[in-house]
This record gives C-alpha cells, sequence and structure tokens, in this order.
C-alpha cells in the first residue's frame, strides 16, 4: 500500500465531494452530463497494468483512479475509463483518411519524444492532384509518420472532433497534459493554462472543476439546502394527493391535477442565455424538480416558455405583441392602470369613426407589450398572472386584468407581495382545504 498523506488524501476526497455537489447543480458545459464518477480501479488491477506495459503511472493519475474513480467526469467529454486503456483497445482518431495503423498508442516504457510544440506540414499541393500515383504515395508516407503511434503516453480525454487529452507517463514529459490536434493538422502540444508552464493531472482535472463551478454561477444555479428539496417533494406529493382525490376546485378540469415532465437544466440555460435574463431561482427549482407545467392555480401553470392564445397554448415570442423584452426591469412597482386615454362613451354615439381611432390609440398604449416579466397563467376572460425575471419586482406575481380594464398589479397574500412558490402553495393549501372538506361531508 502507498504511504499518504492526510493532506494528500483530502485533495482526492474534495474532488469527489465537488463532483457530487455539481451533479447535484446541474450546470451546463461542453461534454458534460452527469458528473458521475465510473468505481474506482484497484490496486492489483493498477500493479497489473504497470507490470504488463513496463510503465509507472504519474503519481496524481494513479491517486485518482483508485481514489476518485477509473473513469467518467472530467474535461472534454469525460474522463476514458482506465480499464479501456490497453494498447490499441481505443478508437482511432475517426476523421482521418490517413490513419493507416491500428496500435494508436505506442510503447507506453519509451520516452514521450517531444518536449516542445510538434507539428508537420500537410503536402497539400501533392494532395491536389487527384488521381495520381505520386499523390497516393506521398499521403501514405504522411499519414504513417504523422500518426504514428505515440510512446510513452496514453489518451485520457476527448475534447471533440478527434481531439485528445494525453497523458505523459515515460520521459522528461512525464505526467503532463498534451493536447493532441492532429485530427485538425494541428499536431501535438502541451496543454498551458493561465501561469503554468506544464499542467499535471490534477491541476488539468481541478481546472475543470473550477470552471464547472463558474459555470454553474453564470447560470444562476445553487446548491439547494434539505429543507428546499424537502419542500419541492412535498409539493409533487400534495399535487398526487389531489391528483387521486380530484376535489371540485376551479379550472382543474384542464390540468386534472397533473403536473407536466420537468424541464432539463441544459433548456433552461440556453433560454436564459438566449434572453439574457435569470429566471427567479424558486420558479428554475420548480421547473427542474416539480415539472414544467400542468397543476396549479386557476387553469393551471403555463408549460415553460408557452401561454394561451384563445385557442389552446402556444410558444410566445420575445418582442412580439403580448410578451416584450425579457431583459428590460419590468416597468411597474406600484398598481397600474392607466385609462386616461380612454374615449368617452358619449363619443360612441356622436362619432363612431373618431371612437374607433381613439380607442385605437388607447388599446397601443394600454395593451403594450410587457418587459421583463412572463405570462405564467391564465384565470379565464384573458385575465392572466405573469412573474417577473427582471428589475425590483423580480421574483412578484403580478395580476394582469387589462381585458377588464383593471390594469396591473401585484398579487398579495395578506397584504404582501407573493413569489412564485407563496403563489403556487397558496392555491395547492387551498386546494387541499376543500378536498378535506368534501371527504368529511
Amino acid at each position: 500500500m502507498r504511504d499518504e498523506t492526510d493532506e494528500t488524501k483530502a485533495v482526492y476526497s474534495k474532488i469527489v465531494e465537488n463532483l457530487k455537489k455539481l451533479a447535484r447543480l446541474e450546470p451546463v458545459m461542453h461534454g458534460s452530463s452527469d458528473f458521475k464518477l465510473r468505481p474506482i480501479a484497484s490496486e492489483d488491477e493498477v500493479r497489473a497494468f504497470e507490470t504488463k506495459y513496463t510503465v509507472k503511472l504519474p503519481t496524481e493519475y494513479r491517486n485518482f483512479i483508485t481514489r476518485c474513480g477509473r473513469g467518467g467526469a472530467g474535461p472534454g467529454y469525460g474522463l476514458l475509463d482506465f480499464k479501456d486503456l490497453e494498447i490499441g483497445s481505443l478508437e482511432k482518431p475517426p476523421n482521418s483518411e490517413w490513419y493507416l495503423k491500428e496500435a494508436w498508442i505506442g510503447d507506453l516504457s519509451k520516452p514521450f519524444p517531444y518536449v516542445e510544440p510538434w507539428n508537420m506540414d500537410v503536402p497539400y499541393e501533392v494532395l491536389a492532384q487527384k488521381d495520381s500515383e505520386e499523390s497516393d504515395r506521398v499521403v501514405d508516407q504522411f499519414g504513417e509518420k504523422y500518426w504514428a503511434p505515440l510512446d510513452g503516453a496514453f489518451p485520457v480525454a476527448l475534447i471533440g472532433c478527434g481531439y485528445y487529452y494525453w497523458l505523459v507517463t515515460t520521459g522528461p514529459e512525464a505526467g503532463h497534459i498534451w493536447v493532441d490536434n492532429r485530427a485538425a493538422d494541428g499536431g501535438l502540444r502541451p496543454l498551458m493554462l493561465p501561469g503554468l508552464e506544464r499542467v499535471t493531472f490534477l491541476s488539468w482535472y481541478q481546472n475543470w472543476i473550477d470552471k464547472a463551478f463558474a459555470a454553474a454561477e453564470e447560470q444562476g444555479l445553487h446548491e439547494e439546502t434539505e429543507e428546499a428539496r424537502a419542500m419541492y417533494a412535498q409539493i409533487i406529493a400534495d399535487v398526487e394527493t389531489l391528483k387521486r382525490a380530484k376535489p371540485k376546485v376551479f379550472g382543474a378540469d384542464s390540468h386534472e391535477f397533473k403536473l407536466h415532465p420537468p424541464v432539463p437544466e441544459y433548456e433552461i440555460a440556453g433560454f436564459v442565455q438566449d434572453h439574457h435574463i435569470e429566471l427567479p431561482q424558486e420558479y428554475r427549482n420548480f421547473l427542474m424538480r416539480c415539472g414544467r407545467g400542468g397543476a396549479g392555480p386557476y387553469y393551471g401553470l403555463f408549460d415553460f416558455h408557452m401561454m394561451d392564445n384563445g385557442f389552446g397554448h402556444v410558444k410566445w415570442n420575445e418582442g412580439g405583441d403580448f410578451v416584450g423584452t425579457l431583459s428590460r426591469p419590468f416597468p411597474f412597482t406600484e398598481p397600474w392602470n392607466d385609462l386616461s386615454k380612454h374615449p368617452a362613451d358619449e363619443l360612441l354615439e356622436r362619432d363612431c369613426d373618431e371612437y374607433d381611432r381613439q380607442m385605437q390609440v388607447f388599446d397601443q398604449c394600454y395593451w403594450a407589450p410587457i418587459d421583463g416579466a412572463i405570462p405564467i397563467c391564465h384565470l379565464g376572460c384573458a385575465l392572466r398572472h405573469w412573474l417577473v425575471v427582471t428589475g425590483p419586482e423580480a421574483g412578484h406575481v403580478w395580476a394582469d386584468h387589462r381585458a377588464e380594464e383593471g390594469g396591473l398589479f401585484p398579487v398579495t397574500n395578506s397584504g404582501e407581495r407573493v413569489t412564485f412558490l407563496g403563489w403556487y402553495r397558496a392555491w395547492l393549501d387551498k386546494a387541499l382545504e376543500i378536498m378535506k372538506k368534501e371527504q368529511a361531508e
């Protein structure tokens, strides 16, 4: 067994802990999936590998696969599984017509051949001579040299499009990460990170973890407390109770107390990026934990990015006739109902055409698209509720009663403005109360 300091053990324990946090946060990153590692490699497996290939694995990598996991979550499309690192067993670069040899990894016991970036000039002039024997000969010669198996290193992660990260095992560059861009005629070069002339396995992996947390922060993701997770779980349980009981609650015939499937994080991340906003955390968590719409106040919660149009539900468009620009602040902080441009009723009897002209001007102002908010529910008769996403009122629910010339005003509970969860929970509690009364009768 290896003698490890408490500090060394703590480093790898922290990696595992951070991956668990990232799995809960689910930030969207290039190639990332569930941030889960595969089972660890045993000491016997590692020793057998080292004996078979006469090589000593870099300490940081060896510690990682025996303490954290033998593959899975990691840079690019993830850390390649240690059990697949048999010579020639990995897939060759998929897009190289010059790949001529089955053996992609060379002799691990021999020194890695480079200490500086390396590349070869592609013989484009010869390649342009189609159907030429000389061209075929040059291509074969170039391919044999360019894609010659690499000694003293093995690939640890796919970047994409045939690019790979390699970990050097033998020679002056042992322990360092190199980038293989041969699939795009980019040759081989040592990976560079700010402040580091050479990058070891652990600094490479930790840099990826740091980027994942930065992505989570940029995407507005925050780890939920046990209390918060329990709260969303209770919502799901309460909706299920109502679905079984089927109490007579206004609007329930339209949604039947059914929640629609949750929204995947990548869809939310794409939405906030496209619209340059952050969704209120309560609503975002609800979408991911409970459902994208369905059971909810009045005629139900609109599906994510959807609204009613008088005939059903359609996707709303930012900057259209109804929803304004989401990145601009919601324009109100107090109830609003400006009817000053509404034509007098007497005008209709005196001059119908003028009344219609003034009414058109009024409608253009009164029904102007709403910035900084998204519609989340309709009450019937074109009355709706909106969730504010930008500005001082972000996170609060507002009522839209313009259809009956009632203007816009914040939804309140006991005089306090309600957030999304307060709004949803109030409906849920009222529905449960109705259910209990019906069961007691």
